[in-house]
Order: structure tokens, then C-alpha cells, then sequence
């Protein structure tokens, strides 16, 4: 099978969500599925949303896959592509930003929404 996997940033990065990301890849890997990694800028939460209109995300989303697995993380980025997407998309969810005591919380709340309404299914 050929997965992909969309996050924010590098594999090499070493928090723990990236250690659990690269797990993944390895053990998708050793069972046999070729992984191709779209890794896209890091971004403010304003500027990621503005990503929505981007052509240069759009061709990076544009890999042969049969799954994509996209890190939640980067939703701001992805929300507005997700139903162009010719594959399907599997969200994994480390942590919602929803979930955070911010000001903007009901704006992360109403983005997660939609966002979590674009995938096809869920791992957390």
C-alpha cells in the first residue's frame, strides 16, 4: 500500500509527537508499505489558514497515495484542501488545540470542527 503522511516541520524533529510520527513510518515500512512524506513549513495559526489558498500546498499535496495520514497539528493548513483530495485522509489526533484554555479557543474549536469534518477517519 502507499501511504502518505502530512505534518508541520521534519521527522527528525524531537518532541513526542514526532518521535510517534516517525514510529509509524517505520513501522508502516517494516510491514511492507512504501511511505512518502509531505512535510509543509511551520506555521502561525493565521498563516496556516491562509495556506487554504495555496497552490504550493495544493502541489504538495498532490502525491500518488492510497491513504494519506495527515498529524492533526497541521489542520490549519489542510482544512480547506482535504474535500479535492483524490484519497482518502485519516487525521491522527496527538492533541487538539480545542482543548487549550486560549482567548481563541471557540476559533480553534470551529476550525478543529471542520477540519475533523474533512478526513475520513480518526486515530488518537
Amino acid at each position: 500500500m502507499r501511504v502518505g503522511l502530512t505534518l508541520y516541520g521534519d521527522l527528525g524533529e524531537r518532541s513526542g509527537g514526532f518521535r510517534y510520527d516517525r514510529r509509524l513510518v517505520a513501522e508502516l515500512r517494516a510491514a511492507g508499505d512504501e511511505v512518502e512524506v509531505v512535510s509543509l513549513p511551520w506555521r502561525t495559526y493565521p498563516r496556516g489558514l491562509l495556506d487554504g489558498l495555496s497552490s504550493a500546498v495544493r502541489r504538495r499535496l498532490a502525491v500518488d497515495v492510497d491513504v494519506m495520514l495527515q498529524d492533526e497539528l497541521a489542520h490549519p493548513s489542510l482544512v480547506r484542501h482535504n474535500r479535492r483530495l483524490p484519497y482518502p485522509v485519516v487525521s491522527v489526533v496527538h492533541h487538539l488545540r480545542a482543548s487549550e484554555r486560549r482567548r481563541l479557543a471557540p476559533l480553534y474549536r470551529a476550525v478543529e470542527r471542520r477540519y475533523l469534518d474533512t478526513v475520513d477517519g480518526v486515530v488518537c
